[in-house]
Protein backbone atom coordinates (compact mmCIF):
# COMPACT_ATOMS: atom_id res chain seq x y z
CA UNK A 1 0.00 0.00 0.00
CA UNK A 2 1.39 3.40 -1.17
CA UNK A 3 0.17 5.92 1.35
CA UNK A 4 1.17 9.95 1.23
CA UNK A 5 3.14 10.74 4.56
CA UNK A 6 0.24 11.65 7.08
CA UNK A 7 -2.49 11.93 4.81
CA UNK A 8 -5.03 9.56 4.20
CA UNK A 9 -5.00 8.27 0.87
CA UNK A 10 -8.86 7.83 0.12
CA UNK A 11 -9.83 10.93 2.55
CA UNK A 12 -7.07 13.14 2.32
CA UNK A 13 -7.70 13.40 6.01
CA UNK A 14 -4.57 13.70 8.20
CA UNK A 15 -3.74 10.18 10.17
CA UNK A 16 -4.33 10.67 13.82
CA UNK A 17 -1.36 11.94 15.47
CA UNK A 18 -0.76 9.48 18.23
CA UNK A 19 0.12 6.93 15.89
CA UNK A 20 2.50 9.29 13.94
CA UNK A 21 4.49 10.28 17.23
CA UNK A 22 3.88 7.46 18.83
CA UNK A 23 5.37 5.08 15.72
CA UNK A 24 7.04 2.66 17.88
CA UNK A 25 4.47 2.04 20.67
CA UNK A 26 2.31 -1.30 20.81
CA UNK A 27 -1.05 -1.33 18.95
CA UNK A 28 -3.39 -0.91 21.78
CA UNK A 29 -6.60 -2.93 21.45
CA UNK A 30 -8.82 -0.16 21.77
CA UNK A 31 -7.61 1.27 18.57
CA UNK A 32 -7.78 -1.94 16.68
CA UNK A 33 -11.67 -2.43 17.67
CA UNK A 34 -12.03 1.43 16.41
CA UNK A 35 -10.08 1.19 13.39
CA UNK A 36 -12.63 -2.29 12.74
CA UNK A 37 -15.31 -0.88 13.10
CA UNK A 38 -14.28 2.33 11.12
CA UNK A 39 -13.47 -0.30 8.32
CA UNK A 40 -17.23 -1.79 8.80
CA UNK A 41 -18.75 1.36 8.40
CA UNK A 42 -16.61 2.38 5.54
CA UNK A 43 -17.27 -1.02 3.15
CA UNK A 44 -21.34 -0.59 4.69
CA UNK A 45 -21.62 3.10 3.26
CA UNK A 46 -19.69 1.97 -0.20
CA UNK A 47 -16.55 4.08 0.64
CA UNK A 48 -14.70 1.04 0.20
CA UNK A 49 -14.80 -1.77 -1.81
CA UNK A 50 -14.47 -5.57 -1.03
CA UNK A 51 -11.50 -6.19 -1.99
CA UNK A 52 -9.97 -3.48 -0.49
CA UNK A 53 -12.01 -4.06 2.84
CA UNK A 54 -10.67 -7.31 3.38
CA UNK A 55 -7.04 -6.18 2.44
CA UNK A 56 -7.09 -3.47 5.13
CA UNK A 57 -8.68 -5.66 7.33
CA UNK A 58 -5.95 -8.46 6.89
CA UNK A 59 -3.43 -5.59 7.86
CA UNK A 60 -4.97 -3.80 10.78
CA UNK A 61 -5.06 -7.30 12.52
CA UNK A 62 -1.19 -8.46 11.70
CA UNK A 63 -0.30 -4.80 12.88
CA UNK A 64 1.49 -5.08 16.17
CA UNK A 65 2.99 -1.42 16.46
CA UNK A 66 0.93 1.49 15.82
CA UNK A 67 3.40 2.40 12.59
CA UNK A 68 1.92 -0.73 10.72
CA UNK A 69 -1.85 1.23 11.26
CA UNK A 70 -0.34 3.89 9.38
CA UNK A 71 -1.38 2.12 5.91
CA UNK A 72 -4.45 0.94 7.37
CA UNK A 73 -5.70 4.56 8.35
CA UNK A 74 -4.84 5.87 4.94
CA UNK A 75 -7.42 3.43 3.08
CA UNK A 76 -10.24 4.33 5.32
CA UNK A 77 -12.07 7.61 4.68
CA UNK A 78 -13.13 9.92 7.62
CA UNK A 79 -16.94 9.81 8.39
CA UNK A 80 -18.35 12.55 10.31
CA UNK A 81 -21.41 12.60 12.33
CA UNK A 82 -23.53 14.80 14.15
CA UNK A 83 -23.40 13.95 18.33
CA UNK A 84 -26.41 12.56 19.70
CA UNK A 85 -25.09 14.17 23.07
CA UNK A 86 -25.36 18.14 23.54
CA UNK A 87 -22.55 19.86 23.97
CA UNK A 88 -22.95 22.03 27.04
CA UNK A 89 -25.12 19.19 29.09
CA UNK A 90 -28.62 19.33 29.18
CA UNK A 91 -30.85 18.37 27.04
CA UNK A 92 -31.14 19.57 23.58
CA UNK A 93 -33.77 22.40 24.85
CA UNK A 94 -32.30 23.46 27.26
CA UNK A 95 -32.81 22.22 31.02
CA UNK A 96 -31.19 19.73 33.50
CA UNK A 97 -31.67 15.73 31.49
CA UNK A 98 -35.34 14.94 32.27
CA UNK A 99 -37.34 17.95 33.54
CA UNK A 100 -38.90 19.92 30.92
CA UNK A 101 -38.27 23.21 29.65
CA UNK A 102 -39.07 26.35 31.39
CA UNK A 103 -39.10 29.99 31.42
CA UNK A 104 -41.02 33.20 30.74
CA UNK A 105 -43.98 33.34 28.03
CA UNK A 106 -42.77 29.32 27.44
CA UNK A 107 -46.68 28.13 26.54
CA UNK A 108 -48.02 31.22 28.07
CA UNK A 109 -46.74 30.48 31.35
CA UNK A 110 -44.33 32.49 33.12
Amino acid sequence: MEVEEGRGALSGSPIESRFVNAPNQAVAEKDRNDISERLKEAFATGAIEMPQFFELLEHLWAARINADLIPVLAGVPVVYRASAQPALGGDSVGGPPGEAPRGPGLFGRD
